[in-house]
């Protein structure tokens, strides 16, 4: 099951019939931003091709909702600014058929996400409580949508998670907090509901909320358990031939950029390392620890000749004051097996 979450201006659907208004936007079609349209521009076609005969039959299954609440009948017009969701099966990837279930909560359903559940169920909730949600994501899964709309996401499976948990009375309200990238695992952060949202973005925006991840590289040089140091400079966008999105130190332009580090663990053949990132630039720490000599495992873009089967970079433990309650809280997700198997505890 995939979820798009969709947030629509009054000039986007000049208040028509939502059926209509999602042919369009799923054409790339509509008015304003629109993704596919963007993932066009690059060359990104869409999996799936949705007729307005889909939509018509997404909102009589109660697949789409308005505003948190389920389309309740066709025609329904989008009215000012608003949210729309549509869940799509994965019936629509492997072909363009119609639904087979009257409703999310049928086996069906169920057996549709079998592969979602696969990744994100209540064992990756690692703490929730009214405002927020946090998650250990799963290496190789993007945090929100790309510009390939129908790629899996870390949002799209958590809404439908919650869905099929409610039984798909009510849309639940999921805002992210910040990102990941997509092969590093870890924490991620949700908020629960709009009330909360202020308040959360600042604990980021103001650094109030301690980020700490594990690295795995080479053992290059000797270094010991305890051992500490600091990598900060500027950290600039350095396209590089295939990969746009890259990044590297450079000792006058860029962001500044700050990362402490602590041995944690050393093997005969490799150094866990405990990051502590003063600023969040991307690539932050892949980028640091290939300008030290210690290129992360499994990195494609900064250590291309590693072989590693995953990137060796895990969201660890998030500390903040509870911006709510004010109770100091720490949350911690367990290392993935593949940190274990090479002895980094």
């Amino acid at each position: 099951m995939r979820v798009f979450q969709i947030s629509v201006h009054p000039h986007q659907h000049n208040n028509k019939c939502i059926a209509d208004f999602l042919y369009l936007w799923f054409l790339g079609s509509s008015p304003g931003d629109n993704p596919i349209a963007r993932g066009l521009k690059y060359g990104i076609a869409p999996k799936v091709k949705l007729t307005k005969a889909d939509f018509t039959d997404l909102v009589r299954k109660g697949f789409i909702y308005y505003n948190q609440k389920k389309v309740p009948h066709l025609p329904f017009e989008a009215k000012g600014k608003c949210k729309i969701i549509v869940l799509l099966p994965d019936s629509y990837f492997a072909k363009p058929v119609n639904i087979a279930s009257d409703k999310l909560s049928d086996k069906i359903s169920e057996k549709l996400s079998a592969k979602l559940s696969d990744k994100i169920t209540a064992k990756n909730i690692v703490f929730e409580d009214s405002d927020m949600v946090i998650i250990n994501k799963p290496s190789g899964l993007p945090s929100q949508s790309t510009l390939d709309i129908f790629e899996d996401h870390a949002l799209s499976q958590l809404m439908s998670y919650y869905l099929l948990k409610n039984q798909g009375l009510k849309a639940p309200y999921l805002n992210l907090m910040h990102r990941l990238d997509k092969d590093t695992s870890g924490l991620l952060m949700f908020s629960k509901k709009i009330s909360a949202n202020k308040n959360l973005t600042a604990l980021f925006e103001t650094r109030k909320i301690q980020k700490t991840y594990v690295a795995v590289a080479q053992k290059t040089k000797p270094l010991n358990v305890g051992d500490t140091f600091k990598v900060s400079g500027f950290i600039k966008k350095d396209p590089q031939p295939g990969m746009s999105f890259y990044f590297s130190m450079d000792d006058h332009e860029g962001q500044t950029s700050e990362t402490d580090f602590k041995i944690i663990t050393s093997t005969p053949s490799h150094l866990g390392f405990e990051c502590s990132p003063k600023t969040g630039r991307s690539h932050q720490i892949r980028v640091h620890l290939k300008s030290v000599g210690f290129p992360i495992l499994g990195d494609v873009f900064y250590n291309p000749k590693s072989n590693f089967k995953r990137l060796m970079l895990h969201a660890w433990r998030l500390q903040f004051k509870h911006p709510t309650s004010g109770a100091p809280t720490v949350v911690t997700a367990p290392l993935p097996q593949e940190f274990i198997d090479i002895g980094i505890v």
